[in-house]
């Protein structure tokens, strides 16, 4: 969503300010959107994809073993998320980053 199809929701937000009691001056649009370079398919919205993939999936390891097949399928979901966001990169961004890469990730 770009800033002007965002600008065509300001009353409902409004309207939603007002209803859970938030000052609507003080709702602001921030990072890609308010830069006026929002893109569906660029490197920060696939990572950040990636990034709350692997989220869900630390949180679901926290889920009860009994859930069983369900939980399984959703972890398999994510890590399918992950791996089309990151395989998606540009070229550049990886060998930008590629110490990153190999990140450690513990969910103790």
């Amino acid at each position: 969503m770009n800033l002007e199809e965002l600008r065509e929701y300001k009353s409902q937000i409004q309207n939603l300010a007002d209803k859970y009691r938030i000052d609507s001056d003080s709702i602001r649009v921030f990072g890609s959107v308010a830069r006026g370079e929002e893109e569906k398919n660029s490197d920060k919205a696939r990572l950040f994809h990636a990034s709350d993939a692997i989220e869900h999936i630390f949180a679901y390891l926290q889920e009860d073993p009994a859930r069983g097949n369900r939980t399984r399928d959703a972890i398999i979901r994510q890590l399918e998320i992950v791996g089309e966001a990151c395989n998606h990169v540009s070229k550049e961004v990886k060998s930008e980053n590629h110490h990153c890469l190999a990140r450690n990730y513990s969910y103790a």
